[in-house]
């Protein structure tokens, strides 16, 4: 029997308010490079800050506010179908 499946951690904060803010954009992120690239699309992985659970966000004002990019791969299925910039 496998391991239960964590929730993904982004920031240093491990809050999981935090967790779902940036899940939710990264969600629409994902959700527009699929509409993109469609069936030509194998993967999106999340690396950088992000990915090792090191993002950076400002919560002074009392809102999550994301202060790093998203550094995110996009991988497509062979062969390779050139896809014009939008």
């Amino acid at each position: 029997m496998s391991e239960p499946m964590h929730p993904p951690r982004y920031t240093v904060h491990n809050d999981p308010h935090i967790n779902a803010f940036i899940q939710g954009q990264l969600d629409t992120i994902v959700r527009e490079i699929h509409d993109l690239l469609g069936p030509h699309l194998d993967a999106v992985l999340l690396c950088g800050g992000f990915g090792r659970g090191e993002g950076g966000v400002d919560l002074s004002s009392g809102n999550i506010r994301v202060v790093n990019d998203y550094d995110l791969t996009i991988l497509l299925k062979a062969p390779f179908v050139h896809v014009p910039r939008v």
